[in-house]
């Protein structure tokens, strides 16, 4: 899961980096009806991910924090929000619009095989002669029975 807050300096502006963020507290934000769904589902539809993304840019561009270049990475959604919305409102904009789906979309199966870290597992298991395997979970495991931890392919 890509849930990792970083920060870099771009124009003289703080930015928080990442897919999800954690950017302080906010009243005012109604609950997406897109994020409601994906808490009764277990899976998230590319139309609800987009959704509940596009409800998150309104409310954090109606408290005055534009999302800033976001583009998508392995199918998921990657942009940039000033530091500042921490004080503002941005980190209930993402929980009310975006979390839940956001979270749900990238623990799905066809999302986690598009990842950065599944590639390296299965890169890493052919290395080290392993058996491959079919999902993250199972490269795993096969790591482990081989006496290897995830820290050995991920580094």
């Amino acid at each position: 899961m890509n849930h990792k807050t970083a920060s870099k300096r771009s124009g003289g502006a703080k930015l928080c980096i990442g897919a999800c963020v954690s950017v302080g507290l906010f009243v005012g934000c109604a609950s997406s009806n897109s994020n409601a769904e994906a808490k009764s589902e277990t899976t998230v539809t590319r139309g609800q991910y987009e959704a509940s993304f596009r409800e998150y840019r309104v409310c954090m561009d109606g408290i005055g924090f534009p999302i800033q270049d976001v583009h998508e990475e392995n199918g998921v959604f990657r942009f940039l929000i000033p530091i500042a919305s921490q004080d503002s409102g941005g980190e209930e904009c993402y929980e009310e619009n975006f979390q839940d789906v956001d979270i749900a979309w990238q623990l799905q199966d066809n999302i986690v095989e598009q990842s950065k870290e599944a590639k390296l597992l299965r890169a890493c298991l052919d290395e080290k002669g392993l058996p491959a395997a079919a999902t993250q979970d199972e490269r795993i495991a096969t790591l482990k029975r081989g006496g290897y931890e995830i820290s050995d392919c991920l580094e």
